[in-house]
């Protein structure tokens, strides 16, 4: 019966056949001649035995840029528990450090992730701004800003609607009229 590290791989290999071939070229330094089709002779992994862990753990890395999430953190798992504790350790501190993927694809990836936090990060700024003003016109007319109109508002996820408020808010006679609904 297959173990669970041999499904991984099967699974790993499946998915990204041309993995093999750069971790040949890559990692190991090994030459590959042209080819149009590559086969596994073997199922039998017990036999491979990496020269070096550490280009392993590296190549990984650099693979792993354009793996969704549940995928990385299955075949970084496998990686790491397949690597011994020296080469273990500097691949955990290159994870954790920021290391600098050497190679055009993964570097891609990591700035197409960048630029989305930075896109998300500027939307929930915005949506943040956005709410304190709404709250600061309607404070500043002296109005009275109940809980539930304030935790409505800072809940918001919609620019439009923060929009609509913030003019609304310079004509309300009760924050509530705000949100559309009357005071008692």
């Amino acid at each position: 019966m297959p173990s669970v590290t041999h499904e991984a791989l099967v699974e790993l290999f499946k998915n990204r056949p041309t993995l093999a071939v750069e971790m040949l070229q890559d990692a190991l330094g090994q030459p590959v001649p042209a080819f149009s089709e590559a086969r596994v002779a073997s199922s039998d992994l017990a036999e491979v035995k990496p020269s070096d862990p550490e280009a392993i753990g590296v190549a990984f890395l650099a693979a792993a840029a354009g793996l969704d999430e549940e995928r990385r953190a299955v075949y970084g798992d496998l990686v790491l528990s397949s690597l011994n504790a020296a080469a273990r350790r500097t691949l955990e501190a290159m994870m954790k450090s920021g290391y600098e993927f050497q190679s055009e694809f993964a570097r891609s990836y990591v700035a197409k992730g960048r630029q989305e936090g930075r896109e998300e990060g500027l939307r929930e700024g915005t949506l943040k701004a956005k709410a304190h003003d709404v709250l600061s016109v309607i404070e500043a007319r002296g109005l009275e800003v109940p809980t539930e109109v304030r935790e409505r508002v800072l809940a918001s996820t919609d620019l439009a609607e923060l929009d609509r408020w913030i003019r609304r808010a310079a004509v309300v006679s009760d924050a509530r009229e705000l949100l559309g609904t009357s005071g008692s």
